[in-house]
């Protein structure tokens, strides 16, 4: 059904976020078109598969800094940014603070 391919997704997303993913390595992974799995993914989840990838990766990383010491460029790669400042940029974009303010604020 079109919840167990969603979940199939969503998962592998889960395993593989330290890696460079995208829609069209996914698609062929998992057999389908890709506009057609975008799409699938649009309307079953309320955002574009780009835009779930972006807080599954800043989720992690405000896991990663609450609950190790691994430094920021560690936890950067962790979550598939190869760019460190890329990833100081999009991470102060979804939280509003960088990522150094982040685990101070939550240390305290």
């Amino acid at each position: 059904t079109e919840d167990d391919e969603i979940h199939r997704v969503k998962e592998y997303v889960g395993k593989k976020l330290h890696e460079n993913i995208t829609l069209k390595d996914i698609s062929s992974k998992f057999h389908f078109n890709r506009s057609y799995l975008g799409q699938k993914f649009k309307n079953h989840e309320n955002m574009s598969f780009n835009e779930y990838l972006f807080i599954q990766r800043m989720e992690r990383a405000k896991m990663l800094l609450e609950q190790t010491d691994l430094k920021i460029y560690e936890i950067a790669n962790e979550v598939g940014y190869t760019e460190i400042d890329w990833f100081y940029k999009r991470f102060k974009s979804y939280t509003g603070v960088s990522a150094n303010e982040y685990r101070k604020m939550v240390a305290s």
